[in-house]
């Protein structure tokens, strides 16, 4: 036998062929979708690999058109880094979450953020049944490898929603049958998430390629690197010094600004993870483009830069006065994280840059999704701004040095992770140092990985900081750590998945 047969064990060639379905925690098979499918060796491989693909998702159609994923909303917006425009009130996404009295449990990208975390993990689950499955599979490690890629995605997905959600439904088996697809209750605890992410990566590890130079997929490097951060998040501080210890091959560019330039994606030695992205592609644009299609391009540029030309994109995430303001003397990443008015950048004169101190009231706006002036005027001859190139980075080694030198000073005190933070400080700009402290690894967390879209607000959260540094915004301790269960999941499970306090 060379090939499956399995009553909808390919729900997830369906979601490629375009059916949008919607349920609690999962995709419920529709009855007129499901068929019996005969999957090759190649179909069953094609699966296994597009499970990443969610990563590119940015937007949905459902509820609407401005259902945006984009992980920057969730992390820079609502963690204080950013506004939502210059006039807050035309990106309607962005105006929820530029205040915490705004994010309720109908809000939509609240419900797309969900279902997007959710679908890739269907599509991980999927993909490891069919793998397993398959019979007479003609390259055993190419299987096992796959499996092991699907499992890092799958907790690559869960610790997206532990970390907005809090406890949410563990769901590890594919939905082949609409008798499969019932409403599960959220875990006991987040612990229980995490732990089943620590599983999930354990098991990989031995399957994964050690190949630091692949940034595309996942390698025992991503690996070893989301163990250390979620054991982070999970306080085990030692596990996570012992994880990013094994996260080996990787340096910090010379250049801060090499992590962020189209001319290095893919070669970067301090990528561990990256989300790739082409341009120039025809048809639709990330806000038309369904959930479930497989999106080419990114519209990070247009909605967060337009640098060369001021205002060419919708310059939304507009910096605030306090993060511009935020960084010492001397701190290289300013310029590396920021376009400033007056200030010279890639491409711009001093006098090009100018008109952003009258245009913003911080005078700057984001610098790391950047194209030069030739760059972009390529993107322009291609006619759709909507299929950037500018990749996402997920997991990079200046990641990993401040989640060691963080449990470090949490396990023995200041000074403890003064050797991670001075490989930090010294790229940066501001030279080495003696006896750093929480607030000065809070410091540096902040001025490196910011507009990446994957730390602050939760790094606020962790530290106990949020109820102070986001108190202009509303932020309520009990309410705001967590995003709201989306209400349409709350309706569909009879009461059996329960809202987060103060929703």
């Amino acid at each position: 036998m060379n090939r499956l047969n399995f009553k909808i064990i390919a729900v997830l060639l369906i979601l490629m062929l375009g059916v949008n379905f919607m349920a609690c925690d999962v995709d419920v098979v529709q009855e007129d979708t499901i068929t019996s499918l005969d999957l090759s060796e190649t179909d069953v491989i094609d699966i296994a690999r597009n499970v990443k693909n969610v990563l590119k998702w940015q937007s949905s159609n459902s509820p609407s058109a401005n259902s945006h994923t984009i992980p920057h909303i969730f992390q820079d917006l609502r963690g204080g880094n950013a506004v939502s425009e210059r006039d807050p009130v035309n990106w309607i996404t962005g105006r929820d979450f530029n205040q915490f009295s705004t994010i309720t449990p109908s809000q939509q990208s609240v419900q797309a953020l969900w279902s997007k975390w959710f679908k890739g993990i269907n599509r991980a689950n999927t993909a490891i049944k069919n793998l397993e499955g398959f019979t007479d599979f003609s390259d055993e490690s190419l299987r096992a490898n796959l499996i092991a890629q699907s499992k890092f995605f799958r907790a690559l997905f869960y610790f997206e929603l532990a970390k907005h959600f809090g406890a949410v439904p563990l769901r590890l088996e594919a939905v082949e049958s609409l008798e499969d697809a019932v409403v599960l209750p959220r875990a006991n605890s987040v612990e229980d998430v995490y732990s089943q992410i620590v599983s999930d990566l354990n098991e990989a590890l031995p399957n994964l390629a050690s190949n630091p130079s692949e940034k595309y997929e996942a390698t025992q490097g991503a690996a070893y690197a989301l163990l250390a951060k979620v054991s982070l998040y999970n306080n085990d501080y030692q596990s996570a010094i012992d994880n990013a210890n094994l996260v080996t091959g990787y340096t910090l560019e010379d250049d801060f600004v090499d992590n962020f330039r189209l001319s290095t994606e893919g070669n970067r030695s301090e990528t561990i993870l990256e989300v790739p992205f082409t341009s120039g592609q025809s048809g639709l644009g990330f806000e038309t483009a369904e959930e479930t299609s497989e999106i080419i391009g990114s519209g990070l540029w247009q909605m967060f830069a337009g640098i060369s030309g001021v205002n060419t994109g919708w310059n939304n995430l507009v910096p605030t006065i306090e993060f511009v303001e935020s960084f010492a003397d001397g701190d290289e990443r300013k310029l590396g994280t920021l376009v400033v008015g007056g200030e010279p950048q890639e491409g711009l004169t001093a006098d090009d840059t100018s008109i952003l101190s009258a245009l913003f009231p911080s005078g700057a706006i984001q610098r790391k999704i950047y194209l030069t002036p030739s760059e972009t005027q390529d993107l322009l001859d291609t006619g759709n701004t909507q299929q950037c190139d500018v990749n996402d980075i997920v997991l990079r080694y200046a990641d990993v040095l401040l989640i060691k030198a963080e449990a470090q000073i949490m396990l023995n005190g200041a000074g403890a992770g003064d050797d991670a933070l001075n490989q930090i400080a010294v790229r940066a700009g501001l030279g080495t140092s003696t006896g750093y402290t929480l607030e000065d690894l809070k410091y540096h967390r902040r001025a490196e990985l910011s507009f990446e879209g994957y730390d602050r607000f939760t790094d606020l959260v962790r530290w106990g900081d949020a109820a102070t540094v986001l108190a202009a915004r509303g932020f309520s301790t009990g309410r705001d750590e967590y995003l709201p269960i989306p209400q349409l999941q709350i309706d569909q499970s009879a009461g059996l998945v329960e809202q987060n306090p103060g929703y």
